[in-house]
């Protein structure tokens, strides 16, 4: 069975805000996939775009989705789960055994009220359909989802998949848990994705999980100041997706496209760091693979 975290869900007020703000970072971004499921009506066009990633490293390859509601007939939890201000909102893995998946969350004693298909159908990317499923809101500190693919068309579209900042895999994922017990719940979500702990450092507030060619982080404030949030992120003592890691092909050339688009950065390690006012509220580490240290 596969089973892996695939992909990071942003919130947009808007398909043009999404490609604005991306592609001032330096990603190519998708056209809008309109999707009935984020409320896609005449007056709104709502759905998604994409920042896709080459698939060499695992199939199919992993991305960043930035989905807009619009006013038509979204189901109630996806609006509870975009609602707020524009920023990184859901976790959303992979399977090709969805059955199997919720038997093991079921197990967990994990619920999964929110249980769905949905399709996008547009020229560029061509069809994508998917089952989705959801649990309980709020029953996890980080929303998370899973979803299995029917068909899908969207890795044929490669030109989408070269970045002028030389971006090539979401390779990071940080999140912040101010009042939780890092430990506990990294290793739930550990066992949700069937995987063990990659490094448990309760003592430092860090947990850390590999899931298929992502590392998901779990930090408590201390660890997630020292990492790059500021304290417009911390102040607000709610758990959340915080920021983002990004290999490049080239971290010169990331840098002279963030300094080409005027987007403030600062330098550790060999790694660019762009503060969350600059991304959605989330600080992006851009890092090529043999500079990255955490």
């Amino acid at each position: 069975m596969k089973l892996f975290l695939s992909h990071l869900m942003f919130s947009m007020q808007s398909a043009q805000s999404s490609r604005t703000t991306f592609e001032r970072l330096g990603f190519q971004v998708t056209p809008l996939r309109k999707n009935a499921v984020m409320g896609d009506s005449e007056e709104t066009p709502a759905g998604s775009c994409l920042v896709l990633f080459p698939s060499e490293h695992q199939t199919p390859g992993n991305y960043i989705e930035l989905s807009n509601l619009g006013n038509g007939d979204a189901p109630s939890f996806m609006r509870k789960i975009l609602s707020g201000p524009p920023a990184a909102k859901m976790l959303c893995a992979y399977t090709d055994q969805m059955a199997n998946v919720l038997e093991m969350w079921d197990r967990l004693g994990v619920e999964v009220p929110y249980q769905f298909e949905a399709q996008s159908d547009d020229k560029a990317l061509g069809r994508n359909a998917f089952k989705i499923s959801i649990p309980k809101l709020h029953s996890l500190p980080v929303f998370m989802d899973v979803i299995e693919f029917e068909t899908i068309n969207t890795y044929k579209s490669k030109e989408f998949m070269h970045h002028p900042n030389g971006a090539v895999f979401l390779k990071d994922v940080y999140c912040l848990l101010p009042n939780d017990d890092v430990e506990m719940v990294g290793a739930h979500y550990a066992a949700m994705l069937d995987t063990e702990p990659l490094m448990l450092e309760p003592q430092r507030g860090y947990v850390r999980i590999r899931s298929g060619n992502v590392a998901l982080h779990f930090l408590d404030m201390d660890a997630a100041l020292s990492l790059g949030a500021d304290d417009n992120i911390t102040a607000n003592k709610t758990p959340k997706i915080i920021g983002i890691g990004i290999e490049t092909k080239n971290i010169h050339g990331t840098r002279n496209i963030l300094l080409q688009n005027t987007v403030n950065f600062r330098e550790k390690n060999n790694q660019v760091i762009v503060s969350p006012s600059n991304a959605l509220e989330s600080f992006i580490i851009f890092k090529q693979d043999d500079l990255y240290h955490v």
